[in-house]
C-alpha cells in the first residue's frame, strides 16, 4: 500500500471517530460499553476535536509533494497510534468496555503498525 492511500484511510477513520466524539460522545462510548459522567463527556469532546484537527492535517498532507511535511505527520501518527494502542489494550485488559471495545484496540494496532512500517521499514516511501 502506498503512503498516500494509508494516510487517506487513516484520515477518514480518524475524522469519523473525531466527529462522533465531538457531537455524540455518549452514543459512541455506550456502543463500546463505556459509561461516563459530564466530565468524561467533555474530555471525549476535546479528544474528538483533536482527532478532527489532526486528521484534517493528515488528509491535506496525503498528496503533498514535500517529503519533510509527510515525514512529520508519519512520525506524529506513529507516536500517537502506538500510545493509543497501549492505552486501549491496557484499558480493555483491565476490564473496560464490552466486546466492541476490542475494535478500538484493533484500529490503534493497525494504524500503529502501518505508520511504524512507513517510519522505520520503508522510509523512502514517505
Amino acid at each position: 500500500m502506498k503512503l498516500n492511500t494509508f494516510l487517506a484511510i487513516n484520515a477518514v477513520v480518524g475524522l469519523a471517530f473525531g466527529v462522533a466524539l465531538l457531537f455524540a460522545p455518549a452514543a459512541l462510548l455506550n456502543f463500546n460499553g463505556v459509561q461516563t459522567d459530564a466530565v468524561g463527556l467533555v474530555l471525549a469532546r476535546l479528544f474528538g476535536a483533536e482527532f478532527v484537527g489532526f486528521n484534517i492535517v493528515t488528509w491535506l498532507v496525503r498528496n503533498h509533494q514535500d517529503d519533510s511535511g509527510r515525514r512529520v505527520v508519519v512520525l506524529g501518527h506513529t507516536i500517537s497510534e502506538s500510545l493509543g494502542f497501549v492505552v486501549a489494550i491496557l484499558a480493555k485488559l483491565g476490564g473496560l468496555g464490552n466486546g466492541m471495545f476490542w475494535g478500538i484496540v484493533a484500529v490503534y494496532l493497525v494504524f500503529a503498525l502501518g505508520y511504524a512500517y512507513f517510519q522505520f521499514t520503508n522510509p523512502q516511501s514517505t
